[in-house]
């Protein structure tokens, strides 16, 4: 289904709109980019429903994206989005790739301005992993990549999974893998949500695997756990459960290869 067809659709349906008035929309952008790489996505929101659009960075934006941890990208995403008026009253959340990460971090752990509508698009939500990347070779869960790069912070080898739980230091406590002070915050914070919506690609060229856009994740032999037969959904530890026997998470699918996504002609 084309990304055009699919909003039009959440529109209709009247998913993302809960008032006569409309909420403003808030975009993230993924891992080495910037705002300017949303810049159609909001055009097209604005134009296409008439929508107040913040096209947001932090930081630096492409130097952060790389190589801020994201657990420090959050408290700076906490303190920009804080820091916009028109937000005080909720707003919808659209993440790209990365950003979708980001915009779930920021819901689950801070959420002052609070988020009415999630819409994380081709976002690994259940981690990345590639048995041939380069990264399989380097002290990954090592201090120094988890205090100087992003893509550390979500890297989910199922073959080192006790390592990744005790020294990945974000994913873990955010999925609900790793039981933590705040997990009961965290699961509070996303079930206020009217509705969570996750955009995955079946071609995803570079999520891998691609059903991590959908909170799936690999198992040791590399095969394909669903969100529904993990652990953290049946024992609905972050409250996905909940929110899908609500009626409030939506799980949609695309043809397009990952980074078109965020492209209002995918």
């Amino acid at each position: 289904m084309s990304m055009i067809l699919l909003f039009s659709l959440l529109f209709s349906q009247s998913i993302l709109v809960t008032s006569k008035q409309q909420l403003p929309v808030v975009l993230m952008h993924g891992i080495a980019s910037d705002k300017t790489n949303m810049n159609d996505m909001q055009l097209w929101l604005q134009d296409t429903f008439n929508l107040t659009v913040f096209n947001v960075d932090i930081g630096n934006g492409y130097d952060t994206s790389v190589n801020t941890p994201m657990m420090q990208q959050t408290q700076l995403l906490c303190q920009v989005l804080a820091d916009i008026p028109e937000l005080s009253g909720g707003f919808n959340f659209i993440g790209m790739s990365q950003g979708g990460l980001l915009a779930r971090s920021y819901t689950e752990m801070c959420n002052n301005p609070p988020v009415n509508n999630l819409l994380t698009l081709v976002s690994p939500h259940g981690g990345e992993y590639d048995s041939d990347s380069l990264f399989n070779i380097v002290d990954v869960y090592g201090n120094l990549l988890q205090t100087t790069t992003s893509f550390a912070s979500y890297w989910r080898n199922p073959n080192r999974y006790q390592e990744y739980l005790n020294k990945c230091s974000f994913l873990p406590a955010l999925n609900g893998e790793k039981i933590t002070l705040n997990t009961n915050k965290y699961r509070n914070n996303l079930l206020s949500l009217n509705n969570f919506v996750m955009f995955w690609s079946t071609v995803d060229d570079v999520v891998k695997p691609a059903q991590s856009g959908k909170f799936s994740v690999y198992d040791s032999d590399l095969n394909i756990i669903d969100l529904a037969d993990t652990i953290m959904y049946k024992q609905d530890i972050i409250g996905l459960r909940t929110l899908n026997e609500t009626s409030r998470l939506y799980v949609y699918n695309t043809d397009c290869p990952h980074n078109q996504n965020k492209s209002p002609s995918c």
